[in-house]
C-alpha cells in the first residue's frame, strides 16, 4: 500500500489530455483524457470528463466519476464510483464494486 504522502495531489481544474508521471491522487477535475502509464498508480476521487486509460502494470482506483470510458489495457483497475463504460483490452478484468455505476 502506498503512503498518502508519496502521492502527487491534484486539486482544481486541469486541461487534458494528461499523462501521469508519478503516483497521483486526483481530487479535482481533468477536462479530457487521463492516461496511467506502466508502473504508475492513480487514486481518483474527482472528475475526468474524457476517458481513463490504464496501461499494462498501471493501476487505478476510481472513487470519483469518469464521464467517458475506463480503458484497461492490462493494468489493475477497481471501480467504486461512476464511469461511462468499461473496456477491458489487455487480458485483465476491471473490478466493479456492487455499488458502482457503469453507463448510468
Amino acid at each position: 500500500m502506498l503512503e498518502e504522502k508519496r502521492l502527487d495531489q491534484i486539486h482544481g481544474k486541469i486541461d487534458g489530455p494528461l499523462t501521469l508521471e508519478r503516483h497521483t491522487s486526483l481530487h479535482g477535475m481533468v477536462m479530457g483524457d487521463v492516461t496511467v502509464p506502466a508502473g504508475i498508480r492513480l487514486d481518483h476521487h474527482g472528475l475526468i470528463t474524457g476517458d481513463l486509460v490504464v496501461e499494462a502494470t498501471g493501476a487505478a482506483v476510481v472513487h470519483g466519476m469518469v464521464a467517458g470510458a475506463v480503458i484497461n489495457t492490462g493494468g489493475t483497475v477497481q471501480v467504486f464510483g461512476r464511469v461511462g463504460a468499461i473496456s477491458d483490452q489487455g487480458g485483465r478484468e476491471t473490478y466493479v464494486a456492487p455499488a458502482a455505476k457503469v453507463g448510468q
